[in-house]
């Protein structure tokens, strides 16, 4: 039988990914589509990495390219682990497809979509060329309840794996989008290393057992940014929150969540249908 103590347990740590999921509305205008997003993590075969990232140039790209014309998608990346890598690391590579509104199911024209890419070749023999190639190790769902700006072709980015604390999921969105993203936002137009940042709350696989229950994406300006303070400064502090000192509103953040690991990344390819 199971005690009240471990039933109060089991409901606060139920609690963290309801509460937070039920924040995200708040992250937007009611005339606003949600934005969604499908996150692969991939595992380029041995030896397979330049042959991988080649066929995703001239075969993936194209793909993509079809499904932002015909709004299916409004932007995608293809990125390559910079840390962690080797034999241990989970994913070489990571795939991301963003939605405004909800996802399309999953993908039932593939044959269509290769024609009009101009790619001559067969859904099977994709099919057989891309897992010569690669293997698909998990694939994520993420609904964004913050940020600015978006990863692009020839830029690093850092995830930032967060698990909130039992009962402090919606707090925390409310943090990020009220506190941490008015400072980032103002301290990117000062030329801070990050130049941009999203934050996204994990919808699938979800639940009391995830190591992890939201993401935020730091975007550099380059390389040499990565190893700047990334701290905020006391202008920009003082511009967005008058009175009130970057270490006072950064100290919720130690009892709102906890930061579970990081991955560095760099955007091989890319594309915006907002720049189309």
């Amino acid at each position: 039988m199971i005690s009240q103590v471990q039933l109060r347990t089991m409901m606060c740590a139920l609690a963290v990914p309801v509460l937070f999921l039920s924040a995200i509305p708040a992250a937007r205008a009611q005339d606003q589509p949600q934005t969604y997003l499908s996150a692969f993590c991939i595992k380029a075969e041995p030896g397979k990495t330049q042959e991988f990232e080649q066929f995703v140039r001239d075969v993936g790209s194209k793909l993509h390219q079809v499904r932002m014309q015909e709004k299916r998608i409004s932007r995608w990346s293809f990125s390559r682990a910079v840390t962690p890598t080797g034999e241990e690391a989970r994913c070489s590579h990571r795939l991301a497809l963003v939605y405004e509104g909800a996802p399309p199911e999953p993908q039932t024209q593939l044959e269509a979509d290769l024609k009009k890419a101009g790619i001559k070749m067969s859904p099977q023999e994709y099919s057989t060329r891309l897992t010569s190639l690669s293997k698909l190790v998990l694939q994520e769902r993420f609904a964004r309840f913050a940020g600015f700006g978006a990863p692009e072709k020839g830029t690093y980015f850092q995830i930032n794996f967060m698990k909130p604390l039992p009962g402090k999921g919606a707090e925390f969105a409310k943090f990020e989008r009220e506190v941490w993203q008015p400072l980032a936002e103002q301290a990117a137009k000062t030329g801070h290393p990050r130049k941009a940042w999203t934050a996204w709350a994990r919808i699938y696989p979800s639940g009391s057992a995830s190591d992890y229950d939201a993401i935020t994406v730091d975007i550099f300006r380059d390389w040499a940014s990565i190893w700047k303070p990334q701290g905020f400064s006391k202008e920009v502090a003082e511009k967005v929150f008058p009175g009130k000192s970057g270490q006072d509103l950064m100290a919720p953040i130690s009892t709102l969540r906890n930061l579970v690991h990081r991955e560095l990344y760099f955007v091989v390819e890319s594309g915006n249908s907002a720049s189309q």
